[in-house]
């Protein structure tokens, strides 16, 4: 046995249409198909990657627990999609049709991330890591204090980008949430 560890994640995102899945990451995100295989009953999985990120799309399959977010009513996974210009990806994302979540900004916790939702309900952030920075418990404290004009202030906060659920201001003005 080498090394190197032969041990790898790889998403695989249960869907709706994974046909026209494969086209939309390929336009949004340009993701290139690696292999498809389709079944009798005309439902397909199909590899794809990003660069060297691989991950896979699926048709659902409720009759073995595969659901997508459409059938779930929702999304139990956040997809983080680390590039090297993330405004350029995501502003590409939404163009072939991702609902923009929150704007790619640089963010508290040392990446410039925002997050999408493709049109088959999975939620996608994507950023990369900011420039210089290092991320240590006090230079993560120092960075997510701040007041309504990013002064330092008394107090932390951290980042919560759910609509805005779990935003609230202390008496003293300082904007916290939860991841």
């Amino acid at each position: 046995m080498s090394a190197k560890s032969a041990t790898k994640i790889l998403p695989m995102l249960s869907l709706r249409d994974a046909a026209r899945a494969v086209e939309f990451y390929h336009r949004a995100l340009g993701a290139r198909e690696l292999s498809r295989v389709t079944s009798p009953e005309g439902r397909i999985v199909a590899l794809l990657a990003i660069e060297d990120a691989e991950f896979g799309v699926v048709d659902e399959a409720p009759a073995v627990g595969n659901l997508s977010p459409d059938t779930l009513g929702g999304t139990s996974v956040r997809i983080s999609l680390n590039v090297a210009d993330p405004d350029e990806v995501a502003q590409r994302a939404v163009d072939a049709g991702a609902e923009l979540i929150f704007p790619v900004e640089d963010q508290p916790y040392g990446m410039r991330q925002g997050r999408v939702r493709d049109p088959f309900g999975h939620h996608w952030l994507i950023g990369r890591p900011i420039a210089n920075e290092q991320s240590t418990p006090n230079s993560v404290g120092r960075r997510l204090t701040t007041d309504e004009l990013g002064r330092p202030s008394g107090a932390t906060w951290a980042s919560s980008h759910n609509s805005g659920a779990g935003r609230h201001r202390t008496a003293n003005g300082v904007r916290e949430a939860s991841f």
